[in-house]
């Protein structure tokens, strides 16, 4: 008699990271947009998906965590020493984890998102699960939002002494339609699987699915231009336009 199939495996659990401290933008993971924090659209869409069994915003900040449970997250007091300007995501949601782990609720897989990913779309998150629940029952490892490079890296420009010099000269000839068609990750979520992530602590895992996203629907929020940008962009994406 064959095995019985594996069930599909979903991310129940979403980490938010939304720290206080932000330097070039402060505040950005609470600012105003149509008419409601940044984190709040987020913690929305992540809700409505459907993916999740439990939605998690670690913040060392007060205001950020009122937000965060006013929109119908789990709040996780980040410890300061997670706080930092030195601190990434990667450690932040190991901490998550093991907390998750000591009472027995450590998932098999989970999505970070990022707190100013306001362009996200519950279907996004959807979409996302599936790239993990369809492939084989090992892999892929985790899946990463990714957005078509807006310029080719092969002809990157470096400062040096004598000027501008080219990063890769041996490609810098080579014509565009000669290489392949590359994309970034676009900072708006990660699934992962538990066990890989632990083992190698990165979200650039060994077999990594991707799910893609128009780049005209990602704003990188990080300083005052960004988020004059988002207020811009914002009423287009809730009434689901895509700009031109």
């Amino acid at each position: 008699m064959p095995p019985s199939s594996s069930p599909p495996l979903h991310p129940r659990v979403a980490i938010i990271p939304a720290r206080g401290g932000s330097k070039r933008l402060p505040r950005k993971n609470i600012l105003p947009l149509g008419g409601r924090p940044v984190l709040a659209h987020v913690v929305g869409t992540a809700l409505a998906s459907g993916v999740f069994d439990r939605v998690l915003v670690s913040t060392e900040d007060s205001e950020i965590a009122d937000v965060a449970a006013a929109a119908g997250a789990e709040v996780h007091q980040r410890p300061a020493a997670l706080a930092d300007d030195l601190t990434g995501v990667v450690e932040v949601c190991l901490e998550v984890l093991d907390i998750l782990a000591r009472t027995g609720a450590e998932p098999a897989a989970f999505c970070c998102i990022y707190a100013t990913a306001f362009g996200l779309r519950p279907a996004d998150l959807q979409g996302g699960a599936r790239c993990l629940a369809e492939g084989p029952p090992d892999r892929p490892d985790g899946v990463m939002c990714v957005s078509p490079y807006n310029f080719y890296p092969h002809v990157a420009l470096h400062r040096t002494e004598d000027g501008l010099q080219p990063f890769f000269p041996d490609l810098l000839e080579r014509p565009r339609t000669s290489l392949p068609e590359m994309v970034a990750s676009n900072g708006t979520f990660y699934i992962a699987r538990t066990a890989a992530f632990r083992a190698h602590r990165t979200f650039y895992l060994p077999r990594l699915a991707a799910f893609e996203l128009p780049a005209e629907r990602v704003v990188d929020l990080d300083t005052p231009a960004d988020y004059a940008r988002a207020q811009l962009l914002y009423p287009l994406l809730s009434r689901g336009a895509t700009p031109a």
